[in-house]
């Protein structure tokens, strides 16, 4: 494989990272649209002044994390079993035609007056989410076994943060350029189709253009179900040096400190982010309050995060489990001073007042998070033989998953403390 080949397959492996969390970034990161969407008042469903909150724009985040974190989870460990039952190429197309769709109907829905039946496209963007969770769940899947087989865990890992600089960015562009927050999210929701389309791309040149053609994943798996087709055949291993895989079990043994390191990091972030911390209101004037939130909360975070997860890929030194085991005691600590802040509504005391305080947490937040993602990752392949790292992956992306899933559900708790 040439210089050139491998620079262009490690783009693509970001790509694929990008489309991975397409669904959960383009959807978490326009706060306005969705809370004007849901405002009490029809005059101002299109309006930028609302500043009441009701039930359902309150609830909106956390409801939204659980619908699309608990079915990721769901359908990640139906996917770590089932993969082999379906062929590469029926899951990525499947996958990419599907989530173009229904980014395309996000993008129409976005210029309709909804104030007349609210509770329906509550239920139907939820709906809609859902859906998406189910596919970005398969392909995250799919392209995490890739990845491990390819060698290209760390340009995958980095292209998820990227996902979400690219959203974050689209945001505050919209914010800045739009006159209203119906054609914010139009724009918004065509980004992500565009992303999309261009991982569809990608795929094509991977395995239709590439010297080798994958998965290995899709031949260890020694069972009546195997799908020969040709179209799977791996060209990584010879014939002679297959070797059959430990079982998930085996694999759990030995990498239980990454799996359980997974699920701690993912909970402790998606407990106060973004529910939480999108509620934070500046008090220090320095910063326009209407790019305060995409800027410092969304773009920080997801920028800091790629950075962590390009170091860790990059310095091995790092990749050890005693440095993974004080990176996510740390994060408890972030989770417990983050509501300190001036989160509002709250009833509790507001302990750091300044600005600066919660940007560093921020900061903190997104850093310990890419590099404990990406060390976990790295040394969870690591420890298996190499005839297993695919299955290790499937799995630690699982247990990400279950991380993502009970931060979702702690997410309604921290609000409560905070606000009762």
């Amino acid at each position: 494989m040439s210089d050139t080949g491998s620079l262009l397959e490690s783009i693509c492996f970001y790509i694929f990272g990008i489309a991975c969390l397409a669904p959960w970034n383009f959807f978490i990161t326009p706060q306005t649209y969705w809370h004007e969407k849901f405002a009490d008042s029809q005059d101002d469903i299109f309006a930028k002044n609302s500043t009441d909150s009701n039930a359902m724009q309150k609830f909106w985040d956390s409801s939204l994390s659980v619908a699309i974190c608990g079915v990721q989870f769901i359908f990640c460990v139906i996917g770590t079993f089932t993969i082999t039952k379906f062929t590469r190429q029926t899951r990525f197309t499947v996958c990419f035609v599907l989530l173009a769709i229904l980014f395309t109907a996000c993008a129409i829905l976005a210029l309709v007056d909804t104030s007349n039946f609210k509770e329906l496209f509550f239920g139907g963007s939820l709906s809609i989410a859902v859906l998406m969770t189910i596919l970005s769940s398969t392909l995250n899947i799919s392209c995490s076994v890739e990845a491990s087989e390819f060698h290209l865990l760390t340009p995958f890992l980095s292209g998820q943060s990227v996902a979400g600089i690219l959203a974050a960015i689209a945001n505050i562009l919209c914010i800045a350029f739009a006159d209203q927050i119906a054609w914010e999210a139009f724009a918004f929701f065509l980004s992500a189709l565009f992303l999309i389309l261009l991982a569809w791309g990608a795929y094509g040149f991977v395995f239709g253009c590439c010297e080798r053609s994958i998965s290995d994943y899709d031949q260890i798996d020694y069972n009546e179900n195997e799908i020969n087709s040709p179209e799977n055949q791996p060209l990584l291993l010879p014939t002679d040096e297959k070797a059959k895989p430990e079982s998930h079990l085996e694999i759990a043994k030995i990498i239980w400190p990454e799996l359980a390191a997974l699920t701690f990091t993912f909970a402790v972030t998606i407990a106060v982010f973004p529910t939480l911390v999108s509620t934070f209101v500046p008090v220090d004037g320095y910063f326009p309050d209407k790019f305060f939130s995409p800027v410092f909360c969304f773009l920080s975070f997801n920028l800091v995060d790629f950075i962590g997860r390009e170091i860790a890929g990059h310095l091995r030194s790092l990749n050890n489990r005693k440095l993974l085991g004080a990176i996510v005691v740390l994060r408890f600590s972030i989770l417990f001073l983050l509501p300190l802040t001036n989160c509002q509504p709250r009833s509790l005391p507001v302990i750091f007042t300044s600005d600066w305080v919660f940007i560093l947490l921020m900061i903190l937040l997104g850093l310990t998070n890419g590099l404990a993602a990406t060390i976990s990752f790295r040394s969870g392949a690591n420890a298996v033989a190499f005839a297993s790292t695919s299955r290790a992956s499937a799995m630690m992306t699982t247990f990400l998953t279950l991380g993502l899933t009970l931060g979702a559900l702690s997410s309604f708790v921290v609000v409560m403390i905070v606000t009762n």
